[in-house]
């Protein structure tokens, strides 16, 4: 029961050790003194969300404190966390007024989003090592949250000089390697150059600076400019990387001039930047991080260089893409790295050996693809679920793998080439074909590889019967198509009388 939910005449309250309080018991009451006896083990979630107090002590016994516990505390300026603590929940601490908090050793686990608005913290201190768990591990701190991380010289876990994307700094050490040069808050490479980590001036269009004090810049720390005002940004020719989550979530970012020597951008660097509409990559590129430039719906088109061979998943992913200009040279498509884009046409080039799984897949308005002489695979769901009507595999092709064009409503031609050694599964589930011919080169065709081709009534055999003909299609799904072979091919007795397919000579 919140018994004092919104009682606002309480003032003041014991919590002793054998009291049992539901979640939001006081929210949004008037206490603005809390006192709790040793023995209380869990502060239960939102159980003094939106109250008075000013200062929080929390006795040993103390394990948990659940999510929401003192969130919206807005004159709350002192939190006391004891040893004996191990897990801060989410948002615990939301919206406060604390400036600094002292992170005992006990504490394994701190949830997303505990520290979430409190924009006048500076100062986290971990008396022992990193937690196992801490706060948007892996993603940028929530907008305006700046504090700096402090901790022991000889403690596990932490890095400099950023970890987790907050800045660091070693309990003790007098020097503050952070420094500040026209806004753009940098550091000092191992190897003399330098990185940028930040940015604190005003400006919302930023040429970065190609070198500060005599060094060059050559990297965009992680987080650097994650969830700012930025519109545009010029890249110096000195930068070489852009780390993970650089510039995500910068929502008005709509131009950024890459530098001619860009070779990595690492994972989600670009990531729902949704008013990016224009970007050149260079020809110096070598590595695309993990959907460094998914969710960006204002980005029409995109060049890829020759250069490319690093593609992590997803990297194109979920923008509104309509046109791609392959570079002649590039030998490989990532996975899913143009997955749910809105490209109509697809010209590979002639380079191009390797089409990874899900590449092309629900591109709902791909309409025409060209395939290369030279490609050798097209990997899983590759272009699944896209509208095609026609698709003509090249010579160069080995195999087709399972549920390459699965879903693929409207796909009515397949043009299969001598070479084509393997047909996976469920490769054309879901098609409209009516007809396909197999080559002689065809020794498999594995299980449900015309699974639900309703309109399919004529598979016809260049060859003999494939060695492995593993297709259930009769057997489960009804489809009756007839089975043509040559009047000198081998084989096809035993599909006709073990499949129970009609077989015909043509």
């Amino acid at each position: 029961m919140n018994a004092f939910l919104g009682c606002t005449s309480l003032k003041q309250i014991t919590i002793k050790a054998n009291c049992t309080y539901d979640n939001a018991a006081f929210a949004n009451s008037g206490l603005e003194v809390i006192f709790f006896e040793e023995g209380v083990e869990t502060i239960p979630g939102a159980a003094f969300k939106g109250t008075k107090i000013k200062e929080v002590v929390l006795p040993s016994s103390v394990r948990v404190i659940e999510s929401f516990a003192f969130e919206k505390c807005y004159d709350l300026e002192n939190i006391t966390l004891n040893e004996g603590l191990t897990t801060i929940e989410y948002a615990a601490f939301a919206d406060t007024k604390i400036k600094e908090i002292i992170i005992p050793k006990s504490v394994k686990s701190i949830i997303e989003d505990v520290f979430a608005g409190c924009k006048n913290l500076t100062r986290v201190i971990f008396e022992g090592d990193a937690p196992d768990k801490f706060i948007n591990e892996g993603f940028p701190p929530p907008p305006n949250v700046k504090f700096t991380v402090y901790f022991n010289k000889d403690a596990k876990g932490f890095t400099t000089p950023l970890w987790n994307g907050y800045k660091t700094k070693i309990i003790g050490t007098e020097e503050d390697n952070h420094k500040t040069h026209n806004g753009f808050e940098y550091i000092e490479n191992p190897d003399g150059s330098i990185a940028i980590i930040g940015y604190t001036g005003k400006n919302t269009s930023l040429e970065i600076p190609a070198q500060i004090e005599g060094k060059n810049v050559t990297k965009i720390e992680t987080f650097a400019f994650s969830n700012t005002d930025l519109v545009s940004v010029t890249l110096p020719d000195t930068i070489r990387s852009i780390g993970s989550r650089a510039f995500h979530n910068c929502t008005s970012l709509n131009t950024v001039v890459l530098s001619k020597n860009l070779e990595t951008v690492d994972s989600y660097a670009f990531y729902n930047c949704t008013s990016l509409q224009t970007i050149t990559l260079p020809a110096s590129l070598r590595k695309l991080g993990q959907q460094a430039f998914s969710y960006c719906p204002s980005l029409k088109s995109i060049n890829i260089p020759k250069s490319l061979t690093d593609w992590e998943y997803g990297v194109f992913a979920y923008s509104k893409i309509e046109e791609v200009v392959f570079e002649e040279g590039l030998e490989t498509v990532g996975e899913f790295a143009f997955g749910n884009n809105s490209i109509k046409t697809i010209v590979l080039p002639q380079s191009l050996k390797i089409v990874s799984n899900n590449a092309f897949a629900d591109c709902y308005k791909l309409e025409s693809i060209t395939l290369n002489e030279g490609l050798e695979y097209i990997g899983e769901y590759a272009f699944s679920s896209t509208p095609i009507k026609n698709i003509v595999l090249p010579k160069s092709l080995k195999a087709i793998s399972q549920c390459a064009f699965y879903g693929c409503g409207q796909l009515e031609s397949v043009t299969l080439n001598e070479g084509l050694e393997t047909i996976g599964e469920y490769a054309f589930e879901n098609t409209a074909i009516t007809e396909i011919i197999i080559p002689k080169s065809v020794k498999n065709i594995n299980a449900l590889a015309f699974k639900n081709c309703t309109k399919l009534s004529k598979v016809k055999f260049e060859g003999d019967a494939p060695e492995n003909y593993y297709t259930r299609d009769i057997q489960y799904l009804w489809i009756a198509y007839t089975i043509y072979y040559h009047s000198d091919a081998k084989g096809f007795d035993n599909i006709g009388k073990y499949y129970g397919f009609k077989t015909e000579v043509w």
